[in-house]
């Protein structure tokens, strides 16, 4: 038990390291795949610059459809949350095209919708007009001619269509990854209902292993 659990635990390193080396502009940083057998033979197969190739890990967790082992499928579905989330945000992330993502040229064109002529004040992407500081905001609509409630409008109007586009952005790929059930509610619905293959993965997601649900 103690060799699983620390060859668990160097792979959930591993796979994490890799994703901050993915993001990282700082050169590719350490990532001990030799501290676990596990991670040694698995190292082709997780870390793209061995490959040589762009890949994708999946990982599969196996759950038992019993009373008894209800902590232990809990456990195993709430490891398995854990090591998707960066992966996951990560994905969102580059899927975004809501308003924070838009390029000058839109972000211009949406503000002349409203205030003509202002459009050529705000030659920012979205990212740069959603971290600006207000009071710049206030200085490009003043300088331009237009009131300070002009601004505030402006300012708010665009943090909320952010916000909104989060939002329903988190919510779609909620979905779509790990449906609306948490792993305890799963867990429980394993347990107690559901007895093939078809329900468990419409739970969970078809990365589930849900053969042990169905052969039981």
């Amino acid at each position: 038990m103690v060799e699983i659990n620390q060859s668990l635990s160097v792979l959930k390193e591993c796979i994490r390291l890799n994703l901050v080396n993915a993001k990282s502009k700082k050169g590719e940083g350490h990532v001990p795949y030799r501290r676990s057998i596990l991670t040694r033979l698995l190292k082709r197969s997780i870390d793209v610059t061995e490959s040589g190739a762009s890949s994708k890990t999946c990982l599969i967790v196996h759950v038992a459809p019993l009373r008894h082992s209800l902590p232990q499928t809990i456990n195993t579905l709430t490891y398995a949350e854990f090591m998707i989330a960066a992966s996951r945000a990560s994905t969102e992330k580059a899927k975004f095209k809501g308003p924070e993502a838009w390029s000058s040229k839109m972000v211009s064109e949406w503000v002349d919708g409203k205030y003509k002529g202002l459009g050529e004040y705000f030659v920012l992407s979205g990212k740069q007009l959603f971290i600006m500081w207000k009071g710049d905001v206030d200085k490009r609509v003043i300088a331009a001619g237009w009131t300070q409630a002009d601004a505030d409008e402006i300012y708010d109007t665009f943090r909320g269509l952010v916000a909104e586009s989060k939002r329903k952005n988190r919510a779609s790929e909620g979905k779509k990854v790990l449906g609306t059930k948490k792993a305890e509610d799963v867990a429980v619905e394993i347990v107690e209902g559901p007895k093939n293959a078809a329900k468990v993965k419409s739970m969970y997601g078809a990365g589930l292993a849900a053969e042990c649900v169905e052969n039981s």
